[in-house]
């Protein structure tokens, strides 16, 4: 063996010659695709080995790659509940995990005084998808303040909108 060739394409494009996609030398033993695969898809592949006595077609193969997983559920049981009133000034936010949707993979948490919701400063944090609380700075009183979690996962993300609550006159 001298060389092996790769043919590699979507089984609806598949012509079976000009699909080459590499031309390898004889020590190789593996070959990825040069791009990421596309979800739900039917592939057709073939590694032909080439030589001096000829060339050795074993035919093609081919395989389905896994469907699009779902977005995330959104964030349940958020607390504070919108339009809360009298919050302590050191609440923490939190949060729990949906029991449907896709996976989890993290959570942004935004945060600010209402009047200032929006501005381009509300994000505050990343948190791993096992971390379902986070605690704001300290608050001021009889303040009203917006605040939302999302959920980031490989089927994109989910938004379940901000919520408000005001904080205690002490």
């Amino acid at each position: 063996i001298t060389e092996y060739k790769v043919y590699f394409n979507t089984d609806a494009l598949w012509t079976g010659g000009a699909d080459n996609v590499a031309i390898l030398p004889a020590s190789t033993t593996s070959w990825s695709p040069p791009n990421p695969l596309e979800y739900g898809t039917l592939y057709r592949w073939a590694i032909i080995a080439f030589g001096p006595g000829g060339n050795t077609n074993p035919g093609n193969r081919t395989f389905t790659t896994e469907n699009e997983p779902d977005p995330p559920g959104a964030a349940v049981n958020r607390n504070p509940e919108s339009n809360a009133t009298d919050v302590s000034l050191n609440q923490n936010l939190s949060w729990q995990a949906p029991a449907s949707g896709g996976p989890i993979d993290f959570w942004k948490v935004y945060f600010d005084p209402d009047a200032e919701w929006g501005g381009g400063d509300s994000f505050k944090a990343t948190l791993p998808a096992n971390e379902t609380s986070w605690s704001p700075p300290q608050m001021d009183p009889a303040t009203l303040y917006r605040w939302a979690v999302i959920a980031f996962g490989p089927g994109g993300n989910t938004n379940p909108g901000s919520l408000t609550f005001t904080t205690e006159v002490p």
